[in-house]
This record gives structure tokens, sequence and C-alpha cells, in this order.
């Protein structure tokens, strides 16, 4: 049996008629009880529920690497896992994931990237101009990357380091880092067009993060 408590304006527990009544994330919810759910298939529904599937499949990798750290103290009312979702279910080009896909929403910038593929060292170096900034950047903002591997459409996340064994985790001044070895699956083996970088960046308070939206094809050292 429901309640209705402090008068009928007040909060709903439980189902009262049509309505139910619960708690999401401390915020009060009423939703309408429907007995006889209908399961459409059309062509259009199959499709948005194929992109729905992709996006969490994405978000879900990169949960603790990127969506935690990047979306989760700015996500209002929301988690940041499902701010990453609504985010990419309005802005993603599903027909052009690499060049869409949103990784961050901040007023940091981040300059053009070259990243490479070191074949002998297996890890994956990327290089920047340190002085090219923008309004809100610092030379000290700490720096992540995202890798596509563009055969299978997965993603990985993790800290670019000064070194390619490890270190400190680069800051923009920094001008070159390094995705190690050990963070990237050992099924990953470098080749030609198959990866696709993006660098992240954060304040190092973590009160700011960058606008990544996309991923630079990694060239291949061989």
């Amino acid at each position: 049996m429901g309640k209705i408590y402090q008068g009928i304006l007040g909060k709903v527990s439980g189902k009262v008629g049509s309505v139910v009544g619960s708690s999401w994330k401390g915020i009060p919810t009423v939703r309408i009880y429907n007995e006889t759910v209908a399961n459409p298939r059309t062509a259009a529904q199959v499709e948005n529920r194929g992109h729905f599937a992709t996006v969490t499949a994405i978000g879900s990798s990169l949960l603790a690497s990127i969506v935690k750290p990047f979306w989760d103290r700015f996500a209002l009312k929301q988690s940041g896992y499902n701010a990453f979702v609504n985010a990419n279910m309005r802005g993603l080009d599903f027909e052009s994931i690499p060049t869409t896909i949103v990784l961050s929403k901040g007023n940091l910038a981040m300059p053009t990237i070259s990243p490479s593929f070191v074949q002998d060292a297996e890890d994956i170096k990327v290089t920047w101009n340190p002085n090219e900034r923008q309004r809100y950047d610092l030379s000290t903002d700490k720096l992540w990357a995202v890798l596509m591997n563009k055969d299978t459409g997965e993603f990985i996340g993790a800290p670019l380091y000064t070194s390619n064994v490890g270190g400190v985790q680069a800051t923009r001044a920094a001008g070159t880092g390094y995705l190690k070895d050990a963070d990237i699956p050992d099924t990953w083996v470098p080749a030609a067009n198959k990866y696709a970088l993006a660098v992240l960046a954060m304040r190092e308070d973590s009160t700011q993060v960058s606008l990544s939206v996309g991923v630079t094809n990694v060239s291949y050292v061989g």
C-alpha cells in the first residue's frame, strides 16, 4: 500500500492508484504505473536501442578512468555516467564515432596533439605544443588519454605519464606524455590505421576539465 506524506502536495511512497512514488538520489519522483507495457520494434526504435547500447558500453569501459573523475563532479541531479550517456545520445554521430564522441565537457582546451604508437616499446607517445594555451588553461593542468580501437569500437582511458615506464603524471607544460604499455590491453598490438586517441585535461585541484570531443588517429612507428 502506498502512502502520501504531508498532505496531497507531499511526497509519495509506494503505489497510490496509478501513481508510483520513489526517491532517486534524494529527489522525490513519481511515475505512472502501466500494467500493459508494449515493446514496439519499429526501425527507429531498434536503431535507438542499438545506439544506447553502444554509448552505455563505452561509458562502462571508461567509468573508473574517465567518467567518474571528469563527469561526476559536474553532473546536476544525475550521475556522471548518466551525464556522459545523455551527452553522447544527443551529440554523437554514430556513423562517425571517432570524430564526434564527447569525452569531457568543460572550459579548458587542448592543443593539437600528435600521437604515435611505437612498436618496439609498445607504448604510445603523445606530443603537443606546451605554449598553446587558451583563456582558462594552466601549465599545471594534468593530462589523461582515451584510446580507441577502431577495429572493435572499444575504448580505454588512463593518465599520461612523463616517461614510457611511468614516473609522474604529465602536465600541459611537459609537451610530451606517454600512455604506458601496461595500460594498453595485451591484445591491442601496434598497427597502422587501427587506433585513435584524445587527450583530456583537468585542473590540478579538479575544479575545471577540458572540452574534449573526438579522437585523433595514432600514427604507427614500426
